[in-house]
């Protein structure tokens, strides 16, 4: 299977997405008043901003008027809070048309704020009590935090970057080999100093950080931002998620954001946080591909009504999760329109909306669609002219949704590997008893 997908799988029609408008969908409904709950993590901008902005509007328009939504949303601080918050509202007030019934919109959801900075495992182990204290269940999970580098320069090799485009400018924008990323960085754990990254003995230095610590005092950054955290976070409201279900009949959604850069080559399962190694983020992207689609027959875990893990991507999108000088950001967008309208690359919805369209497709799709698919990494995909499509992407160790035997080994090593390490900083930090 090739290592970079650049078109939409012949597995699905790249058919413009729809959804249900209206209570159509949900006929069996009896009119009984029920309760949702939505956690959608990095709710600080661009895709976590806008999915709880569209996933909430879509909630609000489908959904009977009898169903009520709690949104809980994760952000790094409490300005950040207010922020997001003023920015949902607002979002709502351009999106949704005059109630046509009563209760109001308003009265049919409640925004709740919450912390996490998924580099400290205090921190994530609070949030999951938090959680586990205030509700009974979880019935849609987004684990769409992230970090793509910590280098200087917005994580950008600018002459490698311009060769690149001007040789082969769809690969050189969807599946980029020109990034920039910091080795031998952990974030430490213990104390005050929980949260701090550090530099790795032998490990080369970095503009402003001069903290060296062994290996094993911490974790590594990239994978604890993008993966372990999550992880632990997952393994904390197991409990809530096993309560949960999306409709009548359906189990409760814990869907996983991945990347077009998970590529099976970064990935090394003796070196599962890649502490040392060259693809950092490529690495992260690829472990949270194998976690995802090799669950639950991989993980272990022998329990009722477990959760559906689901794996999506939003293909390329135009935020700022690098950290690029606006300049760069400018630049960017605009060779992101010239290679989706000139060149017709499928992969660049561009605005963190549309970016959305393959999470909304598995939060709102039936359960029975879903499952019948098999192993799927789905997609965001789009038109030259921005038309929204959901399709399959080619992952290495997946066939027609079915997980081959060298994957399959590779999710029992990396689940494996991740549990132990759960286990081990448990312990460590004094943390164990408060994951069901």
């Amino acid at each position: 299977m090739p290592s970079e997908p650049l078109g939409i799988s012949s597995g699905i029609s790249a058919e413009k997405e729809t959804f249900p408008h209206g209570t159509g969908a949900f006929a069996d409904d009896d009119g009984t008043p029920q309760n949702f709950y939505c956690l959608i993590t990095g709710a600080n901008s661009g895709l976590g901003l806008s999915l709880c902005c569209r996933f909430l509007a879509h909630f609000l328009l489908t959904r009977p008027h009898t169903h009520h939504l709690t949104l809980i949303f994760t952000t790094r601080s409490p300005a950040k809070s207010v922020q997001t918050t003023e920015y949902i509202l607002e979002s709502l007030r351009k999106n949704l048309p005059p109630a046509p019934a009563s209760p109001a919109y308003t009265e049919r959801y409640a925004l709740v704020p919450a912390f996490v900075d998924l580099t400290n495992l205090h921190s994530v182990y609070a949030l999951s009590a938090r959680l586990r204290k205030e509700y009974q269940k979880l019935d849609w999970v987004f684990l769409n935090a992230g970090v793509l580098t910590t280098a200087g320069g917005g994580g950008v090799d600018y002459v490698r970057c311009a060769k690149a485009i001007f040789t082969d400018p769809v690969k050189a924008l969807t599946t980029p080999e020109f990034k920039l990323q910091t080795r031998g960085q952990v974030v430490l754990q213990h104390g005050d100093l929980a949260g701090t990254a550090a530099r790795v003995l032998g490990a080369d230095a970095w503009r402003g950080e001069d903290k060296v610590v062994d290996e094993s005092e911490g974790l590594g950054l990239i994978w604890c931002a993008n993966v372990f955290g999550h992880y632990c976070l997952v393994w904390g409201v197991l409990g809530l998620l096993c309560n949960g279900g999306v409709r009548s009949g359906e189990r409760a959604r814990v869907v996983w954001t991945s990347s077009l850069d998970g590529h099976a080559r970064s990935l090394d399962a003796s070196d599962i946080q890649c502490v040392r190694g060259a693809e950092l983020y490529e690495s992260s992207k690829r472990l949270t591909d194998v976690l995802a689609l090799t669950w639950p027959s991989a993980a272990g875990v022998d329990r009722e009504r477990l959760p559906r893990f689901y794996l999506t991507h939003p293909a390329v999108c135009a935020t700022n999760i690098a950290g690029q000088h606006p300049l760069v950001w400018y630049v960017m967008l605009a060779l992101f329109y010239m290679v989706r309208v000139v060149c017709g690359s499928p992969w660049h919805p561009i605005t963190a909306w549309k970016g959305n369209a393959a999470n909304m497709f598995v939060a709102a799709e039936r359960e029975a669609v879903l499952e019948g698919k098999g192993k799927v990494k789905w997609g965001s995909g789009c038109g030259r002219w921005g038309d929204e499509r959901v399709g399959e992407t080619v992952v290495e160790g997946v066939e027609g949704g079915t997980v081959g035997e060298g994957m399959a080994e590779m999710g029992r090593r990396c689940w494996g590997r991740m549990e132990e390490l759960r286990r081990e900083w448990e312990g460590r930090l004094g943390l164990g008893g408060e994951c069901v």
